[in-house]
Formats: C-alpha cells, sequence, structure tokens
C-alpha cells in the first residue's frame, strides 16, 4: 500500500517540478523516485520468499 502512495506522489511532484517553479521539487522527485524503486525491490523479493514458502509447505500447491 505504501508503494502505491509513493508511485502517487511522485508522479504528482513530477508534474509540479517539471513546470520548473521550484527547483527544491525537483530533490524531492529524486528522492521519490529512489523510494519507490526500492519499495518495489523490497516488494518483490518480500513476494519470492513468500511464494517460496508455499512451496516448501504445500508443493502440490
Amino acid at each position: 500500500m505504501e508503494t502505491k502512495r509513493l508511485i502517487k506522489r511522485k508522479a504528482t511532484v513530477r508534474k509540479i517540478a517539471l513546470e520548473g517553479v521550484n527547483p527544491d521539487l525537483f530533490d524531492e522527485f529524486k528522492s521519490l523516485r529512489s523510494s519507490v524503486k526500492h519499495n518495489i525491490q523490497k516488494d518483490y523479493n518480500r513476494h519470492l520468499r513468500h511464494m517460496e514458502n508455499d512451496l516448501v509447505s504445500d508443493p502440490r500447491r
């Protein structure tokens, strides 16, 4: 859920930052982009671990 929220926030900040009104917004966008990448990787690894554990506990599944 947090990843979805970050992606939406990143899109909003990107749109505003591209207007060039506030240069600090681009730094915020870079930070959000990094956080989104990190969260996606973390969620993917969690998913893989969960699937591996399910296979070990119930191989016919």
